[in-house]
């Protein structure tokens, strides 16, 4: 059974992957691992507004579904 990732081992391989990236694109070493883990936390703090949005929307989207149910069951 595979492992799951924790949040550690995803930006990990975030920051390898810009690294990558960076590297193909010709930016000098200096600014490597510095500039890709600044782009891996971008990344992931908006991962984490999706995720709270996302929870926002779920939870109204539950209190709808009860209205209407309770609506439906007195009308």
């Amino acid at each position: 059974m595979e492992k799951l990732k924790t949040l550690k081992d995803l930006r990990k391989d975030r920051i390898k992957y810009f690294i990558k990236k960076l590297e193909s694109f010709g930016c000098p070493d200096t600014f490597l691992k510095p500039t890709a883990r600044k782009i891996a936390l971008e990344i992931e703090k908006q991962d984490r507004k999706e995720a709270i949005g996302l929870k926002i929307i779920k939870r109204e989207l539950n209190k709808l579904n009860l209205w209407i149910r309770k609506w439906f069951i007195i009308a």
